[in-house]
């Protein structure tokens, strides 16, 4: 299946899509580096999970293609 969507669009959600997958990384990569505090130890699973589903996310976006004019 093809969707087609116009740039203006993709490049909106494009924008939000990598603040969003790069918070994610960061917030992993600070779980794994503080894995001494029992809270964090406690939200990591979910994390890692948010980040990779965004990481799914990511890459089906990137097979969107553009409408042409």
């Amino acid at each position: 299946m093809t969707i087609k969507i116009e740039k203006k669009f993709f490049n909106k959600n494009h924008t939000i899509m990598k603040n969003i997958y790069n918070t994610l990384v960061l917030l992993e990569n600070f779980c794994y580096y503080n894995e001494a505090i029992e809270e964090i130890v406690n939200i990591t699973p979910v994390i890692k999970y948010l980040r990779d589903e965004s990481d799914k996310l990511c890459f089906n976006f990137m097979h969107l293609k553009l409408k042409q004019r």
